[in-house]
Protein backbone atom coordinates (compact mmCIF):
# COMPACT_ATOMS: atom_id res chain seq x y z
CA UNK A 1 0.00 0.00 0.00
CA UNK A 2 2.90 2.53 0.18
CA UNK A 3 2.63 3.09 -3.60
CA UNK A 4 -1.07 4.22 -3.09
CA UNK A 5 -0.64 6.00 0.23
CA UNK A 6 2.49 7.97 -1.21
CA UNK A 7 -0.12 9.02 -4.29
CA UNK A 8 -1.97 11.92 -2.91
CA UNK A 9 -4.83 13.03 -5.10
CA UNK A 10 -5.75 16.73 -5.35
CA UNK A 11 -9.35 17.88 -4.41
CA UNK A 12 -9.65 21.54 -6.06
CA UNK A 13 -11.91 19.56 -8.84
CA UNK A 14 -9.08 19.68 -11.40
CA UNK A 15 -10.56 20.16 -15.00
CA UNK A 16 -9.12 21.39 -18.01
CA UNK A 17 -11.73 23.53 -18.85
CA UNK A 18 -11.96 25.78 -15.50
CA UNK A 19 -8.08 25.76 -15.05
CA UNK A 20 -6.00 26.32 -18.36
CA UNK A 21 -2.73 25.73 -16.08
CA UNK A 22 -2.04 22.24 -16.98
CA UNK A 23 -0.76 20.33 -14.18
CA UNK A 24 1.51 17.42 -15.53
CA UNK A 25 2.21 16.13 -12.17
CA UNK A 26 -1.57 16.06 -11.19
CA UNK A 27 -2.58 14.02 -14.70
CA UNK A 28 1.02 11.60 -13.56
CA UNK A 29 -0.44 10.49 -10.55
CA UNK A 30 -4.11 10.22 -11.39
CA UNK A 31 -2.49 7.63 -13.67
CA UNK A 32 -0.48 6.23 -11.51
CA UNK A 33 -3.26 5.46 -9.25
CA UNK A 34 -5.83 4.69 -11.94
CA UNK A 35 -3.42 1.64 -12.98
CA UNK A 36 -2.94 0.68 -9.41
CA UNK A 37 -6.73 0.54 -8.29
CA UNK A 38 -7.22 -1.51 -11.57
CA UNK A 39 -4.76 -4.27 -10.69
CA UNK A 40 -5.36 -4.41 -6.96
CA UNK A 41 -9.25 -4.10 -7.00
CA UNK A 42 -10.47 -5.56 -10.78
CA UNK A 43 -13.98 -5.06 -9.72
CA UNK A 44 -13.83 -1.57 -8.72
CA UNK A 45 -15.27 1.04 -12.07
CA UNK A 46 -15.53 4.80 -12.51
CA UNK A 47 -18.61 6.95 -12.73
CA UNK A 48 -18.43 8.27 -16.15
CA UNK A 49 -19.75 11.75 -14.85
CA UNK A 50 -17.42 12.63 -12.09
CA UNK A 51 -15.27 9.83 -11.95
CA UNK A 52 -15.91 8.51 -8.66
CA UNK A 53 -15.52 4.80 -7.15
CA UNK A 54 -18.83 4.49 -5.92
CA UNK A 55 -20.34 3.31 -8.84
CA UNK A 56 -23.82 1.77 -9.58
CA UNK A 57 -23.57 -1.95 -11.35
CA UNK A 58 -26.64 -1.25 -13.27
CA UNK A 59 -25.73 2.07 -14.52
CA UNK A 60 -22.29 3.25 -14.14
CA UNK A 61 -23.02 6.35 -12.55
CA UNK A 62 -22.94 7.34 -8.73
CA UNK A 63 -25.61 7.72 -6.89
CA UNK A 64 -25.56 11.71 -7.24
CA UNK A 65 -25.02 11.95 -11.24
CA UNK A 66 -27.74 9.23 -11.73
CA UNK A 67 -30.39 11.02 -9.51
CA UNK A 68 -29.50 14.20 -11.38
CA UNK A 69 -29.62 12.62 -14.62
CA UNK A 70 -33.00 10.95 -14.25
CA UNK A 71 -34.50 14.61 -13.35
CA UNK A 72 -33.24 15.85 -15.98
CA UNK A 73 -34.83 12.87 -18.74
CA UNK A 74 -38.11 13.77 -16.88
CA UNK A 75 -37.64 17.56 -17.21
CA UNK A 76 -36.31 17.22 -20.74
CA UNK A 77 -39.76 14.72 -21.94
CA UNK A 78 -42.46 17.17 -20.29
CA UNK A 79 -40.60 20.39 -22.20
CA UNK A 80 -41.11 18.43 -25.84
CA UNK A 81 -43.68 19.76 -27.91
CA UNK A 82 -45.45 16.76 -30.13
CA UNK A 83 -45.59 18.43 -33.81
CA UNK A 84 -47.88 16.42 -35.67
CA UNK A 85 -46.31 15.70 -39.28
CA UNK A 86 -49.53 16.13 -42.13
CA UNK A 87 -49.23 13.51 -44.76
CA UNK A 88 -46.79 14.42 -48.25
CA UNK A 89 -46.03 17.21 -46.40
CA UNK A 90 -42.29 18.36 -47.85
CA UNK A 91 -39.50 17.62 -45.45
CA UNK A 92 -38.37 21.84 -45.74
CA UNK A 93 -41.91 22.84 -44.81
CA UNK A 94 -41.70 20.09 -41.32
CA UNK A 95 -37.93 21.38 -40.54
CA UNK A 96 -39.52 25.24 -40.63
CA UNK A 97 -42.47 24.50 -38.65
CA UNK A 98 -40.48 22.76 -36.06
CA UNK A 99 -37.65 25.14 -35.69
CA UNK A 100 -40.53 27.82 -34.71
CA UNK A 101 -42.70 24.43 -32.58
CA UNK A 102 -45.49 24.91 -34.99
CA UNK A 103 -48.21 22.76 -36.09
CA UNK A 104 -49.86 24.72 -38.92
CA UNK A 105 -48.43 27.82 -40.59
CA UNK A 106 -49.66 31.11 -38.89
CA UNK A 107 -49.90 33.72 -41.44
CA UNK A 108 -51.89 32.57 -44.43
CA UNK A 109 -53.85 34.15 -46.80
CA UNK A 110 -56.54 32.40 -46.78
CA UNK A 111 -59.42 33.35 -44.76
CA UNK A 112 -59.31 30.61 -42.25
CA UNK A 113 -61.41 31.65 -39.35
CA UNK A 114 -59.65 29.54 -36.63
CA UNK A 115 -57.50 32.34 -36.80
CA UNK A 116 -60.28 35.12 -36.75
CA UNK A 117 -58.85 37.76 -33.72
CA UNK A 118 -61.60 39.32 -31.98
CA UNK A 119 -59.96 43.03 -32.38
CA UNK A 120 -61.99 45.98 -31.21
CA UNK A 121 -62.93 46.92 -35.11
CA UNK A 122 -63.80 43.54 -36.05
CA UNK A 123 -65.83 42.42 -33.08
CA UNK A 124 -67.71 45.43 -33.37
CA UNK A 125 -67.78 44.86 -37.24
CA UNK A 126 -69.51 41.92 -36.42
CA UNK A 127 -71.34 42.75 -33.88
CA UNK A 128 -73.74 45.17 -35.97
CA UNK A 129 -74.08 42.74 -38.39
CA UNK A 130 -75.47 39.95 -35.82
CA UNK A 131 -78.13 42.50 -34.31
CA UNK A 132 -79.03 43.92 -37.34
CA UNK A 133 -79.65 40.41 -39.42
CA UNK A 134 -81.39 39.56 -36.31
CA UNK A 135 -83.70 42.81 -36.07
CA UNK A 136 -84.42 42.04 -39.72
CA UNK A 137 -83.09 44.92 -41.80
CA UNK A 138 -83.12 44.56 -45.30
CA UNK A 139 -79.19 46.40 -46.42
CA UNK A 140 -76.62 46.64 -44.58
CA UNK A 141 -73.08 47.89 -45.68
CA UNK A 142 -69.69 47.46 -44.05
CA UNK A 143 -66.43 48.48 -46.07
CA UNK A 144 -62.66 48.41 -45.23
CA UNK A 145 -59.65 49.02 -47.39
CA UNK A 146 -57.90 45.98 -49.70
CA UNK A 147 -56.64 43.90 -47.04
CA UNK A 148 -58.93 45.03 -43.91
CA UNK A 149 -60.30 41.36 -43.18
CA UNK A 150 -63.48 41.78 -45.19
CA UNK A 151 -63.69 38.18 -46.52
CA UNK A 152 -62.16 36.89 -43.47
CA UNK A 153 -65.27 38.80 -40.97
CA UNK A 154 -67.38 37.75 -44.12
CA UNK A 155 -67.11 33.80 -43.44
CA UNK A 156 -66.95 34.47 -39.81
CA UNK A 157 -70.50 35.76 -40.11
CA UNK A 158 -71.70 32.98 -42.35
CA UNK A 159 -70.36 30.57 -39.24
CA UNK A 160 -71.86 32.02 -37.02
CA UNK A 161 -75.46 32.91 -37.75
CA UNK A 162 -77.81 30.26 -35.93
CA UNK A 163 -80.71 28.82 -36.91
CA UNK A 164 -83.78 30.17 -38.30
CA UNK A 165 -80.89 32.08 -41.15
CA UNK A 166 -79.90 30.55 -44.15
CA UNK A 167 -77.20 31.91 -46.14
CA UNK A 168 -76.47 32.46 -49.95
CA UNK A 169 -73.27 33.53 -50.55
CA UNK A 170 -71.95 35.21 -53.92
CA UNK A 171 -68.05 35.64 -53.70
CA UNK A 172 -67.84 37.14 -57.08
CA UNK A 173 -70.58 39.94 -58.08
CA UNK A 174 -69.18 41.09 -61.29
CA UNK A 175 -71.80 40.13 -63.02
CA UNK A 176 -75.22 41.28 -65.61
CA UNK A 177 -78.03 41.49 -63.77
CA UNK A 178 -80.06 38.66 -65.21
CA UNK A 179 -76.01 36.83 -64.14
CA UNK A 180 -76.35 38.10 -60.44
CA UNK A 181 -80.09 36.40 -60.58
CA UNK A 182 -79.26 33.06 -61.89
CA UNK A 183 -75.71 33.31 -59.36
CA UNK A 184 -78.51 34.39 -56.52
CA UNK A 185 -80.97 30.99 -58.10
CA UNK A 186 -77.87 28.84 -57.93
CA UNK A 187 -77.21 29.28 -54.23
CA UNK A 188 -80.40 28.88 -53.03
CA UNK A 189 -81.40 25.99 -54.87
CA UNK A 190 -84.03 27.24 -57.21
CA UNK A 191 -83.85 24.86 -60.28
CA UNK A 192 -84.29 27.20 -63.42
CA UNK A 193 -84.34 27.03 -67.64
CA UNK A 194 -81.59 28.05 -69.44
CA UNK A 195 -82.83 30.46 -71.28
CA UNK A 196 -85.61 31.52 -68.74
CA UNK A 197 -85.86 35.48 -68.53
CA UNK A 198 -85.01 37.90 -66.28
CA UNK A 199 -88.73 38.42 -64.67
CA UNK A 200 -88.94 34.47 -64.61
CA UNK A 201 -86.12 34.35 -62.41
CA UNK A 202 -87.66 37.04 -60.15
CA UNK A 203 -90.72 34.77 -59.71
CA UNK A 204 -88.88 31.54 -59.15
CA UNK A 205 -86.39 33.34 -56.15
CA UNK A 206 -89.80 35.14 -55.12
CA UNK A 207 -91.56 31.50 -54.54
CA UNK A 208 -88.64 30.18 -53.13
CA UNK A 209 -88.34 33.27 -50.12
CA UNK A 210 -92.49 32.96 -49.64
CA UNK A 211 -92.22 29.08 -48.85
CA UNK A 212 -88.78 29.47 -46.49
CA UNK A 213 -90.77 32.36 -44.68
CA UNK A 214 -93.84 29.96 -44.31
CA UNK A 215 -91.87 27.48 -42.76
CA UNK A 216 -90.14 30.03 -39.81
CA UNK A 217 -86.68 30.32 -42.24
CA UNK A 218 -84.87 33.88 -42.82
CA UNK A 219 -82.65 34.11 -45.84
CA UNK A 220 -79.58 36.39 -45.82
CA UNK A 221 -77.84 37.07 -49.14
CA UNK A 222 -74.22 37.98 -48.75
CA UNK A 223 -72.32 39.75 -51.48
CA UNK A 224 -68.42 40.09 -51.20
CA UNK A 225 -66.57 42.55 -53.03
CA UNK A 226 -69.19 44.77 -53.80
CA UNK A 227 -67.71 47.48 -55.32
CA UNK A 228 -67.33 45.47 -58.71
CA UNK A 229 -71.06 45.58 -59.32
CA UNK A 230 -72.40 47.86 -61.95
CA UNK A 231 -74.88 50.31 -61.70
CA UNK A 232 -77.60 48.17 -63.40
CA UNK A 233 -76.70 45.25 -60.94
CA UNK A 234 -77.04 47.21 -57.85
CA UNK A 235 -80.86 48.78 -59.36
CA UNK A 236 -81.28 44.71 -59.58
CA UNK A 237 -80.36 43.72 -56.06
CA UNK A 238 -82.91 46.59 -54.93
CA UNK A 239 -85.69 45.17 -57.06
CA UNK A 240 -85.07 41.76 -55.10
CA UNK A 241 -85.28 43.39 -51.43
CA UNK A 242 -89.24 44.77 -52.49
CA UNK A 243 -90.19 41.09 -52.19
CA UNK A 244 -91.60 41.19 -48.33
CA UNK A 245 -94.79 40.70 -46.62
CA UNK A 246 -96.96 42.66 -44.54
CA UNK A 247 -94.31 41.76 -41.09
CA UNK A 248 -90.81 41.22 -42.71
CA UNK A 249 -88.03 41.37 -45.43
CA UNK A 250 -88.51 37.77 -47.68
CA UNK A 251 -84.60 38.74 -48.09
CA UNK A 252 -81.70 40.62 -46.16
CA UNK A 253 -78.58 41.89 -48.09
CA UNK A 254 -75.03 42.45 -46.50
CA UNK A 255 -72.86 43.86 -48.83
CA UNK A 256 -68.90 43.89 -48.68
CA UNK A 257 -66.79 46.00 -50.30
CA UNK A 258 -63.91 48.44 -50.71
CA UNK A 259 -64.07 52.34 -50.25
CA UNK A 260 -65.35 52.53 -53.85
CA UNK A 261 -68.49 51.44 -53.04
CA UNK A 262 -69.63 54.41 -51.02
CA UNK A 263 -68.59 56.20 -54.46
CA UNK A 264 -70.64 54.39 -56.57
CA UNK A 265 -73.58 54.17 -54.15
CA UNK A 266 -73.57 58.09 -54.22
CA UNK A 267 -74.21 57.63 -57.86
CA UNK A 268 -78.19 59.63 -58.34
CA UNK A 269 -79.48 56.64 -60.42
CA UNK A 270 -79.17 53.88 -57.14
CA UNK A 271 -80.03 56.68 -54.49
CA UNK A 272 -83.00 54.96 -53.38
CA UNK A 273 -80.87 52.06 -52.89
CA UNK A 274 -78.37 54.46 -51.13
CA UNK A 275 -82.05 54.74 -48.77
CA UNK A 276 -82.28 51.66 -47.84
CA UNK A 277 -79.30 50.93 -46.00
CA UNK A 278 -80.37 51.09 -42.42
CA UNK A 279 -76.58 50.01 -40.95
CA UNK A 280 -73.02 51.12 -42.40
CA UNK A 281 -69.61 50.40 -41.01
CA UNK A 282 -66.52 50.80 -41.91
CA UNK A 283 -63.16 48.76 -40.71
CA UNK A 284 -60.68 50.49 -38.87
CA UNK A 285 -56.82 49.97 -39.63
CA UNK A 286 -55.30 48.16 -36.50
CA UNK A 287 -53.06 50.32 -33.58
CA UNK A 288 -49.64 49.28 -32.67
CA UNK A 289 -51.22 47.55 -29.87
CA UNK A 290 -53.77 45.86 -31.84
CA UNK A 291 -51.19 44.47 -33.96
CA UNK A 292 -48.82 43.18 -31.29
CA UNK A 293 -52.38 41.08 -30.10
CA UNK A 294 -53.23 40.04 -33.96
CA UNK A 295 -49.50 38.43 -34.15
CA UNK A 296 -49.55 36.93 -30.80
CA UNK A 297 -53.33 35.38 -31.49
CA UNK A 298 -52.45 33.98 -34.56
CA UNK A 299 -49.35 32.61 -33.27
CA UNK A 300 -50.89 30.61 -30.41
CA UNK A 301 -53.51 29.55 -32.63
CA UNK A 302 -50.62 27.97 -34.95
CA UNK A 303 -49.53 26.20 -31.76
CA UNK A 304 -46.75 28.20 -30.84
CA UNK A 305 -45.96 28.56 -27.19
CA UNK A 306 -43.33 31.52 -27.41
CA UNK A 307 -45.87 34.17 -28.54
CA UNK A 308 -43.29 36.77 -27.63
CA UNK A 309 -41.74 35.68 -31.32
CA UNK A 310 -41.33 39.14 -32.30
CA UNK A 311 -39.21 41.58 -29.87
CA UNK A 312 -41.59 44.97 -29.10
CA UNK A 313 -39.54 47.08 -31.65
CA UNK A 314 -40.36 44.92 -34.20
CA UNK A 315 -43.89 45.35 -33.03
CA UNK A 316 -43.38 48.46 -33.71
CA UNK A 317 -42.07 48.27 -37.30
CA UNK A 318 -44.90 45.50 -38.11
CA UNK A 319 -47.48 48.35 -37.84
CA UNK A 320 -45.71 51.39 -39.48
CA UNK A 321 -44.70 49.50 -42.89
CA UNK A 322 -48.07 47.56 -42.75
CA UNK A 323 -50.24 50.77 -41.47
CA UNK A 324 -52.26 48.51 -39.69
CA UNK A 325 -53.82 46.04 -42.61
CA UNK A 326 -54.29 42.59 -41.33
CA UNK A 327 -53.30 40.89 -45.13
CA UNK A 328 -49.92 43.04 -45.06
CA UNK A 329 -48.98 41.87 -41.30
CA UNK A 330 -49.30 38.62 -42.42
CA UNK A 331 -46.84 39.02 -45.52
CA UNK A 332 -44.55 40.84 -43.43
CA UNK A 333 -44.78 38.72 -40.56
CA UNK A 334 -44.47 35.35 -43.03
CA UNK A 335 -41.32 37.00 -44.83
CA UNK A 336 -40.20 37.95 -41.07
CA UNK A 337 -40.00 34.27 -40.02
CA UNK A 338 -38.44 33.03 -43.04
CA UNK A 339 -35.51 35.31 -42.86
CA UNK A 340 -34.89 34.79 -39.19
CA UNK A 341 -35.36 30.48 -40.58
CA UNK A 342 -32.56 31.14 -42.93
CA UNK A 343 -30.23 32.61 -40.34
CA UNK A 344 -30.74 29.96 -37.48
CA UNK A 345 -32.50 32.40 -35.73
CA UNK A 346 -34.84 32.21 -33.05
CA UNK A 347 -36.25 35.73 -32.62
CA UNK A 348 -37.45 37.86 -35.12
CA UNK A 349 -35.82 41.56 -34.65
CA UNK A 350 -36.09 45.12 -36.82
CA UNK A 351 -33.78 44.05 -38.91
CA UNK A 352 -35.88 40.96 -40.78
CA UNK A 353 -38.88 42.87 -40.59
CA UNK A 354 -37.17 45.80 -42.52
CA UNK A 355 -35.84 43.70 -45.06
CA UNK A 356 -39.08 41.71 -45.46
CA UNK A 357 -40.89 45.29 -45.62
CA UNK A 358 -38.20 45.78 -48.64
CA UNK A 359 -39.54 42.86 -50.23
CA UNK A 360 -42.92 43.70 -50.38
CA UNK A 361 -44.34 46.22 -53.19
CA UNK A 362 -47.44 48.31 -50.80
CA UNK A 363 -45.22 48.14 -47.68
CA UNK A 364 -44.82 51.43 -46.23
CA UNK A 365 -40.99 51.73 -46.46
CA UNK A 366 -40.94 55.61 -46.53
CA UNK A 367 -38.71 56.86 -43.80
CA UNK A 368 -39.97 58.16 -40.32
CA UNK A 369 -39.13 57.87 -36.65
CA UNK A 370 -41.33 59.41 -33.73
CA UNK A 371 -44.07 60.86 -36.31
CA UNK A 372 -41.44 63.18 -37.90
CA UNK A 373 -40.23 62.49 -41.37
CA UNK A 374 -37.03 62.96 -42.77
CA UNK A 375 -36.72 66.71 -43.68
CA UNK A 376 -38.70 67.61 -40.54
CA UNK A 377 -35.39 65.20 -38.31
CA UNK A 378 -32.50 67.53 -40.71
CA UNK A 379 -34.70 70.29 -39.98
CA UNK A 380 -34.57 69.71 -35.76
CA UNK A 381 -30.47 68.56 -36.61
CA UNK A 382 -30.01 71.98 -38.15
CA UNK A 383 -31.13 73.73 -35.29
CA UNK A 384 -29.22 72.08 -33.11
CA UNK A 385 -26.34 72.66 -34.49
CA UNK A 386 -26.87 76.09 -35.15
CA UNK A 387 -27.92 76.39 -31.26
CA UNK A 388 -24.23 75.03 -30.25
CA UNK A 389 -22.45 77.13 -32.97
CA UNK A 390 -24.01 79.96 -31.18
CA UNK A 391 -23.55 78.95 -27.49
CA UNK A 392 -19.84 78.64 -28.50
CA UNK A 393 -19.24 81.66 -30.57
CA UNK A 394 -21.10 84.16 -27.84
CA UNK A 395 -18.62 83.74 -24.88
CA UNK A 396 -15.56 84.00 -27.62
CA UNK A 397 -16.97 87.59 -28.26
Amino acid sequence: MRGLASVQVCRQSYFLGKNKNFCWQQEIENKIKDSYIRRVFPMVMHCSYCNSDAVLPKSGLCLDCENITESDNQLTNQAMPVIERPVNEPDAVFIYKTHFGLNKQPFGLTPDTRFFCELPSHLEALNVLLISLHNGEGFIKITGDVGAGKTMLCRKLLNELPQPFETAYIPNPHLPPIGLLMAIADEMGVEYLRYIGQNGLMKLINDVLINSAVNGKKTVLIIDEAQSMSVETLETLRLITNLETEKQKLLQIVLFGQPELDEQLNNKAIRQLRQRITFSYALKPLTSKNVADYIKHRLRVAGMGNVGLFSGLAIMAMHHYSRGIPRLINILANKAMLSAYGKGHSSIGVKQVYLAALDTEDANTKFKLFGFRKRYLLLLLLTVVGYLLWSLIIPIL
